[in-house]
């Protein structure tokens, strides 16, 4: 089973590392194809996850004026 894991890391006075504290199963997030399916923020604390939906593609139209009038409100 794949999970994602956090594990506290400090460079001084030398390069260590703790135990790793389960987040959630991950297996969702997973392609054979593509490997892993996210990405860490630049601040490290938030993550983006794409869950592969298997012979399903889903187009959604005019996205950005729905977005532009949904921001108005």
């Amino acid at each position: 089973m794949l999970v994602l894991e956090a594990v506290e890391v400090k460079t001084t006075p030398t390069f260590s590392f703790g135990r790793p504290t389960l987040l959630f199963p991950a297996s969702g997030f997973a392609s054979e194809k593509l490997g892993l399916q996210y990405a860490l923020a630049p601040n490290d604390q938030r993550f983006l996850m794409i869950r592969p939906l298997p012979d399903k593609l889903i187009v959604v139209k005019n996205w950005f004026e729905e977005l532009n009038a949904k921001s108005r409100k």
